[in-house]
């Protein structure tokens, strides 16, 4: 507690829980744990507020980026190559950004729906990338409610 929390920029705002908690893996299974990974991730920054180019984190888990899902996109910050799931069985052969049955996330309930990506919309200083319930690739404002696909390297 009070040590899992760090201010990434001025906009960074301190959960209510970290000065009390330890960090979100809290409970997760120690045997799980032991194999988890770390490894570096490079995420875009927004033009506007962080005057673009990237930055490099250490993770163990971490949101996949909109190249590790689709591909490399020309005039954009490279986030790490296409994973093979993505790249091997897509059914986008194309520009590879449209829609694409290997990229739905699902509910509980069966329903297809959004899930957050960890890139930018690099022109905003507000936009997130998003995969649309039909696997093709958008963007949401930081502030609406999308699921989440989080990733891990097991050693």
């Amino acid at each position: 507690p009070g040590e899992t929390w760090t201010r990434q920029s001025k906009f960074s705002r301190k959960p209510s829980w970290a000065d009390t908690e330890s960090g979100w893996l809290r409970g997760v299974d120690p045997d799980f744990l032991s194999v988890l990974g770390e490894v570096k991730k490079v995420t875009a920054l927004n033009t506007l507020t962080d005057g673009g180019g990237s930055k490099t984190s250490t993770e163990k888990i971490f949101l996949l980026s909109r190249s590790e899902v689709y591909g490399s996109f020309e005039n954009s910050v490279d986030e790490g190559a296409a994973y093979p799931y993505y790249k091997n069985y897509s059914d986008f052969a194309s520009k590879n950004d449209g829609n694409d049955t290997n990229r739905i996330k699902y509910q509980r309930n069966g329903t297809p729906y959004y899930w957050w990506l960890r890139t930018p919309y690099t022109g905003y200083a507000y936009g997130v990338r998003i995969v649309n319930p039909t696997g093709a690739v958008n963007s949401r404002t930081a502030d609406n409610s999308c699921g989440l696909a989080p990733a891990c390297c097991i050693i």
